[in-house]
């Protein structure tokens, strides 16, 4: 009698600790914790395209304060309202600043609060959420300030795409005009002036770099 009752107590031990480890799996995978809240933030459809979903943490001075929920656009699917479940001492108000980043090489999005918002401000909800916007990946943000690559240069080299297209554009409109006023004989003519041309500059070029090289 002893011994099935010995083996009957071994056998209860064993599935408790079983129930636990299971358990224990449970929340490692879920991430979760007890006493967890969850908070809610609104962002524009372009988030979208930073891989932000279920899963994706969430992120305050590079500790993984939280996760993603749920992802769900609203009726006029005009934006996106993110749940957000954070640990239970956490708290992030409707003034938070939240920004959605996408990963340098693949793989999910991840959402850095920038600031929870002002102590005055309430917890964000539902109905009153948080902002949120799209920000630079951070790998490339790190890059950029190490060549030394700002917001003014970002607006330069913006400037002179836009110029560089507008000129491909003027070139485009000024050979459809070509076309349309030379005849068939005339066309090998302006070819061959074209390629004199293109010659004269290389050989000048070389005769600058053999000045130069002497």
């Amino acid at each position: 009698m002893k011994r099935d009752r010995r083996s009957e107590l071994m056998a209860g031990l064993f599935v408790l600790a079983a129930a636990a480890v299971l358990l224990a799996v449970a929340l490692w995978l879920g991430d979760l914790s007890f006493g967890g809240r969850y908070v809610y933030a609104v962002a524009p459809l372009e988030v979208g395209d930073t891989g932000i979903g279920d899963g994706s943490p969430v992120k305050f001075s590079s500790i993984t304060v939280g996760r993603v929920d749920g992802v769900r656009p609203d009726e006029n699917w005009s934006t996106f309202l993110f749940r957000i479940r954070v640990e239970a001492d956490v708290v992030i108000r409707q003034d938070a600043v939240i920004q959605a980043v996408s990963p340098a090489l693949g793989g999910m999005g991840q959402l850095l609060v920038l600031d929870p918002g002002s102590p005055d401000s309430p917890q964000a909800t539902k109905e009153h959420p948080a902002r949120l916007t799209v920000g630079p990946n951070p790998i490339v943000r790190d890059v950029e300030r190490q060549v030394g690559f700002g917001p003014e240069q970002r607006d330069t080299l913006q400037a002179a795409i836009a110029d560089a297209g507008a000129a491909l554009a003027d070139l485009a409109a000024i050979a459809a005009s070509l076309r349309a006023e030379l005849t068939p004989a005339d066309r090998p003519n302006l070819l061959g002036d074209a390629r004199a041309a293109v010659d004269g500059l290389r050989a000048l070029t070389e005769s600058l770099q053999a000045d130069m090289a002497t």
